[in-house]
């Protein structure tokens, strides 16, 4: 993202340049910066539109990653990776918190609670059923589709009140 310190970097290089090319650069540095104004305005309102980090697919791609990366390593016998892992997951669950509904972050926290408990006892060495496993990356995968889902119910109540 452009800040100020970039713009006023960016314009003190565009004076020197055209010091030492001897051209009058008022015009020039007026012109540069209704450019870099209309690409700020430009790149916020792109910002505020673009579908952003907490868009469904891709939170539950990230998601499942850590859980198919942790479920390998609990396979391979690499507690220490799938514990990682497994708190990687834990840290997009809480980031998706952010975003959530009431219902929606009770779900993702109480879920990235038994993924927390999860990465401990791998850590511990004391999750011995690949079947633990799966059912705690189950809950979370159902919590992070029903936070979806209220999502989008919600928006779409919040559209119909604007009609």
């Amino acid at each position: 993202m452009m800040d100020k310190a970039w713009i006023k970097k960016s314009l003190k290089a565009l004076t020197e340049v055209g010091r030492v090319k001897g051209e009058d650069m008022k015009i020039n540095k007026l012109v540069l910066l209704l450019i870099v104004s209309l690409l700020l305005i430009t790149q916020n309102a792109f910002a505020e539109t673009s579908p952003a980090a907490h868009n469904e697919s891709e939170v539950t791609a990230k998601a499942e990653s850590h859980f198919n990366t942790a479920h390998e390593s609990f396979l391979k016998k690499d507690m220490k990776v799938a514990a990682e892992e497994t708190r990687k997951a834990v840290h997009v669950l809480k980031d998706e918190v952010s975003h959530a509904s009431s219902g929606g972050k009770k779900l993702l926290e109480k879920s990235a609670k038994e993924l927390e408990e999860l990465a401990g006892d791998l850590e511990k060495g004391t999750v011995s059923s690949e079947e633990r496993l799966k059912e705690v990356f189950s809950n979370a995968r159902n919590a992070i589709s029903k936070h979806h889902e209220k999502k989008e119910v919600s928006a779409e109540k919040k559209e119909a009140n604007k009609s």
